[in-house]
C-alpha cells in the first residue's frame, strides 16, 4: 500500500503492472494524488472500501489507467465499498477502465465526493450485493435539490459539479437494484448506459445511448497503453 499525504504524481509507462495487494493507493485528507500509464489489479481492501485506489476529502486524478479484479476481503463483503475506486472527495477519471472489482456497494466505484468529471471512462464487469453494481454515487438527490445548493454537509452540490462525457457504463450487475448506476449523473454528451433503472440522468441526456448492448468484451491490448 501506498499511503499519500502529500501531493504525489506517479506517471507508469503504459505496461506498467501493480498486482495482488490490498488498497493499492491510499489518499489522505488535503493530499493530491495524479496517476497515469498505469494498471493495478487482483486485490483487495482490508479495511472496507478502495481495492485500488481509497481517497478521503483528497483530489485524485486518473489518466490512462485500468483497476481491475479488486473484491472484498472474505467475510467483510456485507460492509465493502467501491473495491476498484472509493471517492469522498474530488475525482477526475480519463481514458480510464473500472473492471471485473466486487463489492457491497459500488463494485466499481463509490462515490461520495464534491467534484466529479468523468471522461473517456469505460465501467464494466462490475458487482455488487447492495446497489450500484457499476457505480453508487451517494447522496442520492434529485437535480431540484441539488441545484438549491449546501445539503447532506456538501458545499459543492450542484449539477455542473457531477459530470461525465463520452463514457460507457454496462454489462455489470447488483444483486438488490440498480446494475450499472445507483444514484444522480449530470450528463456532459455522449454517454451509454445499458440499465439506467437506478439512475437520474440530467443535463445533456439527449446525447445519451440507453439500452444499448456496447458489446465490450474482457480486458485486453487494444492499442492503448493500458488494457480496454
Amino acid at each position: 500500500m501506498l499511503t499519500a499525504r502529500r501531493t504525489i504524481t506517479i506517471q507508469g509507462a503504459g505496461a506498467t503492472i501493480v498486482d495482488g495487494v490490498d488498497s493499492v493507493f491510499d489518499v489522505g485528507p488535503k493530499t493530491r494524488l495524479t496517476l497515469s500509464g498505469l494498471t493495478t489489479q487482483n486485490g483487495n481492501a482490508k479495511s472496507g472500501a478502495g481495492g485500488g485506489v481509497a481517497a478521503i476529502n483528497a483530489n485524485l486524478s486518473i489518466d490512462g489507467c485500468a483497476i481491475s479484479g479488486y473484491t472484498a476481503p472474505r467475510g467483510r463483503s456485507f460492509q465493502s465499498e467501491g473495491e476498484g475506486i472509493a471517492n469522498f472527495g474530488h475525482l477526475i477519471l480519463e481514458n480510464v477502465t473500472v473492471a471485473e472489482n466486487s463489492a457491497h456497494t459500488g463494485g466499481g466505484i463509490f462515490n461520495d465526493g464534491h467534484r466529479v468529471r468523468w471522461k473517456n471512462v469505460t465501467i464494466a464487469g462490475n458487482s455488487t450485493i447492495n446497489g450500484g453494481g457499476g457505480v453508487f454515487s451517494w447522496p442520492k438527490l434529485g437535480p431540484t435539490l441539488i441545484a438549491t445548493g449546501p445539503s447532506y454537509g456538501h458545499p459543492e452540490l450542484r449539477p455542473q459539479n457531477f459530470r461525465m462525457s463520452n463514457s460507457i457504463i454496462a454489462d455489470n450487475t447488483a444483486t438488490d437494484s440498480a446494475n450499472d448506476y445507483d444514484g444522480w449523473l449530470y450528463s456532459d454528451r455522449y454517454n451509454l448506459l445499458l440499465d439506467n433503472s437506478g439512475c437520474a440522468i440530467n443535463g445533456k441526456a439527449s446525447t445519451d445511448i440507453i439500452g444499448a448492448d456496447p458489446l465490450l468484451q474482457v480486458l485486453g491490448n487494444n492499442g492503448g497503453t493500458t488494457e480496454t
